[in-house]
């Protein structure tokens, strides 16, 4: 008799990736110097947009994230995976309600139509202060693991931007 091992697809290893730990099991944050560290869930920018668990430190006028597993406090530090420039135009919005982001299980039922609330907690960083398509500048979008911690985010990003000129007012 045969047996055959169970085998994943793509799809399959795709869609485990994105149902991540939870949030609560985010024990890293700091401010050190001005500058927040922690650790947060992107929304990636690539065709799939899955949602990813990243290092982000906000400071210097930029928001830089690492992979979750980079160790900074080695010489030379890691090179960042990515880097969102900030500048005095740059706003961040709160998203709720309707404009949370939707994923599979969260607003989103198996047939792609919206359902109840979507992800909590999230937020997005828009540099130029306009959102543009077909290869402009996009936005990013982050999950904290509360409603403090993003407040506490979304004021460290908006520290940033005051620092390089900018106002305090936030988007919505």
């Amino acid at each position: 008799m045969v047996t055959l091992e169970p085998r994943a697809c793509v799809c399959t290893l795709g869609r485990r990736r994105t149902a991540r730990k939870p949030l609560d099991s985010f024990d890293f944050d700091d401010m050190d110097g001005g500058r927040k560290k922690g650790r947060l869930v992107k929304r990636g920018g690539g065709p799939l947009k899955t949602w990813s668990e990243k290092l982000v430190i906000v400071g210097d006028g930029f928001i830089d994230f690492y992979n979750p597993t980079d160790d900074l406090s080695k010489k030379p530090s890691p090179l960042p995976l990515g880097r969102i420039a900030l500048d005095h135009r740059t706003k961040v919005k709160r998203l709720d309600g309707a404009d949370a982001p939707r994923i599979w299980g969260a607003g989103l039922d198996w047939l792609g139509r919206s359902v109840g609330e979507g992800m909590p907690f999230c937020f997005e960083v828009i540099p130029g202060g306009v959102k543009m398509t077909n290869g402009g500048v996009t936005s990013s979008q982050f999950q904290a693991k509360s409603e403090r911690d993003r407040s506490a985010w979304m004021e460290a990003v908006l520290s940033e931007v005051e620092r390089l000129g900018g106002s305090r007012a936030r988007d919505r």
